[in-house]
C-alpha cells in the first residue's frame, strides 16, 4: 500500500477479524508518519518568506513553460495553429 510499503495481502492479513476503527487508526497514522518531513519542511519554509517566494517563482515559471508547450502541441494537432 502507498505510505506503508506493505502489500494489499501484508494488510488484509494484519487487519483480518479487526474493527474497522482499528484499520482507519493505522491508516491515519501511517499517512502522518509520511507527511511528516513535508510538514517539516513547510513549517521551515514559512518562516523564509523572500525564500517561499522565490521558490513559487521558479516553480512558477517552470509550470508555465512546460504548460505553454503542452498547449501550443495540443492547438497544432487540432489544427489551431500551423
Amino acid at each position: 500500500c502507498g505510505v506503508t510499503g506493505r502489500t494489499v495481502a501484508q494488510a488484509e492479513k494484519r487487519f483480518r477479524g479487526k474493527q474497522y476503527g482499528e484499520f482507519k487508526r493505522a491508516v491515519a497514522e501511517a499517512v502522518v508518519t509520511h507527511l511528516a518531513p513535508f510538514r517539516a519542511r513547510k513549517i521551515a519554509l514559512m518562516k523564509k518568506p523572500a525564500t517561499l517566494k522565490k521558490m513559487l517563482a521558479a516553480g512558477s515559471a517552470q509550470a508555465a513553460k512546460v504548460a505553454n508547450a503542452k498547449i501550443a502541441e495540443v492547438k497544432k494537432k487540432v489544427g489551431l495553429m500551423p
